[in-house]
């Protein structure tokens, strides 16, 4: 073989080697990336989750209001943490349309107001379930069957669209209590 020839191959050789190599580099580089954005991925999620986790524990909302009225005292605070058995607070109404229903009672006891106040009862009554675990709320649509069933257990209360009922287990026994829109809401005609 001519002195050219070999000359060639290994250049060829030589060549195909350090387009492996920089193959390989690149091959490591991108892996580092893949890898370091799946990192990234994953504390983004990981911080979403704590934020939620968090959001329900901890009262991330502050009422500035000059008479407080979005607040729970301190006392009454006490009083819902000191809750030891299993309270479970149910609205007659979805929350979504809690604040409609609260302004169509309203409306046909011939009072006006504001919706403020339907969404103060709403945000007072969360953070009844924030400040104390044993303290469960549940919204029910009274479109539903389960309104229905709820009718049905506290026949005794008749129970409808807006009331909000208290319920607990003691010694066995059911306890249990109706809030009327008037236990709630003082009404009075503005004329």
């Amino acid at each position: 073989m001519s002195e050219n020839k070999k000359f060639n191959i290994l250049e060829k050789i030589k060549l195909l080697k350090s387009d492996k190599v920089k193959n390989q580099a690149l091959f490591k580089r991108g892996g580092f990336a893949i890898g370091i954005t799946a990192l990234v991925l994953a504390g983004i999620i990981a911080l979403n989750l704590l934020v939620a986790v968090l959001a329900k524990r901890v009262t991330l909302e502050y009422d500035i209001s000059p008479d407080k009225v979005n607040s729970i005292s301190e006392d009454n605070e006490k009083f819902i943490k000191a809750v030891k058995k299993d309270v479970t607070v149910t609205v007659c109404a979805s929350e979504e349309n809690y604040l409609t229903y609260m302004s169509y009672l309203a409306q046909n006891n011939n009072v006006s107001a504001s919706s403020d106040y339907y969404s103060q009862t709403l945000k007072i009554v969360e953070k009844y379930g924030n400040i104390n675990d044993k303290i469960s709320i549940n919204f029910v649509d009274p479109q539903t069957s389960e309104f229905l069933q709820i009718s049905q257990n506290y026949s005794d209360l008749h129970p409808t669209v807006g009331d909000i009922i208290v319920s607990c287990k003691v010694n066995g026994n059911d306890r249990h209590k109706l809030i009327a829109f008037n236990d709630i809401y003082t009404l009075s005609d503005p004329s």
